[in-house]
């Protein structure tokens, strides 16, 4: 489950990158940033809802 999560996160980055056409490394940084939170959001609620 947490992979495929991942996999679909990891394809919205690369399409919001290709419409946006990130042409300053910095935005693109930023956006890589996001994207690492994201996907640790993602995985400890799922952690936290295998608990319960």
């Amino acid at each position: 489950m947490d992979a495929i999560n991942f996999f679909l996160i990891g394809i919205t980055v690369v399409f919001v990158a290709e419409r946006t056409e990130v042409s300053n490394r910095k935005q693109l940084y930023k956006l890589i940033n996001l994207t690492t939170m994201l996907i640790v959001f993602v995985h400890t609620n799922s952690r936290l809802s295998n608990l319960e």
